[in-house]
């Protein structure tokens, strides 16, 4: 596998994992905005934290796939 198939499949990996973690940030949102008058305070804590550390992984995965896209172009 050449070095420019492995840098695509590897972009195509990062892209998945961003979508899920997308993903999972819209639903927790959801949840969040539809039942915050009846969940457990510790449900809605647990949920914002939740949204916090998914909001984290989001804008390192696409910090990399930027990195990664750099790195395509110069291939």
């Amino acid at each position: 596998m050449s070095q420019l198939d492995r840098a695509k499949e590897y972009l195509g990996f990062l892209k998945f994992w961003l979508g899920v973690a997308v993903g999972s940030f819209v639903a927790l949102l959801g949840w969040l905005s539809s039942s915050y008058k009846t969940a457990e305070p510790i449900f809605i804590a647990a949920a914002g934290a939740g949204m916090a550390l998914l909001g984290l992984w989001v804008v390192w995965l696409n910090r990399r796939v930027k990195a990664k896209l750099d790195e395509i172009e110069k291939l």
